[in-house]
Order: C-alpha cells, then structure tokens, then sequence
C-alpha cells in the first residue's frame, strides 16, 4: 500500500472529558471525513463504562454501582465489548473513507506508539493488543456509508479497581479466554513501565505518524465542541433510548444476549427486548 501525500493526515484532540461530547465529535469527524484522508481523533473521557452497540448494560455492568459512583454509561456506534475509560487510558479513532488506509496501517501506529515508551513483546490479537496474553488495548469499528471508523482504548495507568468493580462480563466470556477474571485477562502499559504516562503515549502516537506518513496537520476541535451540530448528537446519545433502548433487567443473566453482528430489532427471552436506534 502506498502511503497518501502528508496533507491527508489530520490529527484532532479533544479538549473535553465529556464521554457524549466525546463520542458525537467522533460522529461528526466521520461525517466530515474527506476521500484521501485519515482523521486522528484522540480524546479522553472522565470515569465512563462504554458499551457496544448490541449490548445490555444490566448485563455488562454493574448498574447500581456506576450510579453510587456517578460514573457515567454510553452507548458507541461501534460493536464490541464494555469498557472502562477514565483519565488513565487514551481513545485513538481512525477515520478514513473506504479502503483509502488497511487495518494494520492503524494497528502498526499504536504498536509503534507504544514500543516508543520502552514496551516490547507486543502481540496482536484478534482485536486485541496483547501482552503475555494480557490486554491492554481493544478494537472495534463502524462505518456510516463510505467512511469506516477503527478506534481503540489504550490502557495505561486505568483505575484496575473500579473497572473490576462496574464491569460484570460473563463467565463463558471469561472462560474462552481461559481466566478466571477481568483482573487476569488486562493489564496497564504502566505495570510494565511505572514512568509511562497518558500524554507519553499521545505523543509517541504522533511521533509514530510523522515516522509513518512524513508528517501530518493539526485541526483544533473547538469549532466543532461549540456547535449547535454537536449539542443536537450530544442529546441523542446521553439520551436513556439510546443508551438503554427496550433493554431491561433479565431474569436470568445466563438467558440474554444479543448476536453482535445483528442489525435490526429481535426479540430476546422474557426481560430482554431490545430495539437499536438506527443513525
């Protein structure tokens, strides 16, 4: 693959902790994506657990501590699994149209990005970035007609504990993994270097770029952060319908959940209704 001309590459920052703000720019930054470009959106959000697209969150956390916590619930575009975020992990979205950038290119970044810090032995996973068979850093896309977005969560120096505490990921998931708990299967980049920090990796991911591409343009996201535009999708996606759908509490955790790959509203067992908003 050939790489595009340097004025392609936009990297863009948010300036917000806000988990909807946060997630409607990435929205927005598809939907501005140009043909021969890749956006790089990296942001942060204050303490969330993010769910996927098909996911119920009486399922994938626990709800009643997230509200004793004030630790906030969202709903991504993409599919996948829970997540934890809070200032201790970077968020990197790839936002590119069609095939203009291959999978790896973007994979091979933050594998770049985090050798830079002194960590080796990284392994790619199926969507995963491992190391000796621990995660710290998870993938997942969407795309909205020809624009694909991959993004993924860095963990490097996340609260263990209170995502151990607010993410409830069931025992066969746990199993195919062969562990017995979250604490087993993820780690932080900081338990390998104690130095590393969230701004080391944001800056070696740039560095990783500019040692990729040549060299890349910089885009303030502050026209976008105070846009009526942005309000409107913040609205829609901190919204109860979007967030919790036709979810409720199952009767039996064992009895609910929903094939990752479905697209339209499907009956589940009894308490398990759910209905995807479409975008």
């Amino acid at each position: 693959m050939s790489n595009p001309s340097v004025n392609e590459i936009v990297v863009c920052e948010s300036p917000s902790f806000d988990p909807f703000a946060n997630i409607a720019l990435e929205g927005m930054l598809v939907g501005g994506c140009l043909s021969s470009q890749l956006i790089v959106f990296l942001w942060q959000n204050e303490p969330t657990v993010v769910i996927g697209k098909n996911q119920n969150p009486w399922i994938e956390c626990a709800m009643d501590r997230l509200e004793e916590g004030g630790v906030h619930l969202a709903r991504r575009r993409s599919g996948g699994g829970a997540v934890y975020h809070d200032a201790g992990n970077l968020n990197v979205s790839f936002i590119s149209k069609g095939a203009t950038f291959e999978g790896h290119v973007q994979t091979g970044i933050v594998m770049d990005a985090v050798s830079l810090a002194g960590i080796k032995n990284v392994q790619h996973a199926r969507n995963d970035l491992e190391i000796d068979g621990r995660k710290f850093c998870g993938w997942a896309s969407y795309s909205h007609k020809d624009v694909v977005c991959h993004h993924c969560c860095l963990m490097v120096d996340v609260d263990m504990e209170a995502m151990h505490r607010l993410l409830t990921p069931s025992a066969q998931k746990l199993a195919s993994h062969g562990v017995p708990s979250v604490a087993a299967r993820t780690m932080n980049l900081s338990d390998i270097v104690p130095s590393v920090s969230v701004e080391t990796i944001r800056l070696n991911v740039k560095e990783a770029l500019a040692s990729t591409f040549g060299s890349f343009a910089q885009l303030s996201t502050e026209p976008l952060i105070r846009s009526a535009g942005l309000e409107k999708r913040r609205a829609m996606l901190s919204s109860r319908d979007w967030i919790l759908g036709r979810w409720s509490k199952p009767e039996n955790r064992g009895d609910c959940r929903l094939d990752h790959n479905s697209h339209s509203s499907s009956p589940s067992p009894k308490g398990c209704l759910y209905e995807q908003t479409i975008l």
